[in-house]
């Protein structure tokens, strides 16, 4: 464990933080923000008159250590991030994509792309 002196700092995950994904261990990264597709309208001059945001997501790629039997989780699945200190993480998420990677050290892990549409749950796409 790290000695703090001065500036107290926050770390990252939380020892307790989770996918729900069956045979995590423990998660060891989470990065990702909000995204959304846009539009800029052009008037007759050519110069922008109205800028246009929509279809708002959140996408977060996870990193996951594995006990011996994961379950990596299929594309169009869905999970749950919870227990994380940035509360925003803290929902539900579609699968993207999932990868299961393994070493000559006797580690398994899983790196996992999740999207989440703003403003609904990830059973549907009502707003």
């Amino acid at each position: 464990m790290a000695t703090v002196k001065g500036t107290s700092i926050q770390y990252g995950i939380a020892s307790n933080a989770t996918t729900g994904m069956t045979g995590q261990a423990a998660v060891t990264n989470v990065s990702g923000g909000n995204r959304a597709e846009t539009k800029r309208i052009k008037g007759n001059d050519g110069d922008t008159m109205s800028y246009v945001i929509a279809d708002p997501t959140i996408e977060v790629t996870a990193e996951v250590v594995c006990s011996s039997s994961a379950d990596i989780p299929a594309v169009g699945a869905t999970i749950s991030l919870s227990n994380f200190a940035t509360a925003e993480l803290n929902a539900d998420y579609y699968v993207t994509s999932s990868d299961s990677n393994q070493s000559n050290e006797n580690e398994m892990t899983a790196s996992l792309s999740l999207l989440r549409f703003t403003g609904t749950n990830a059973s549907g796409f009502s707003y």
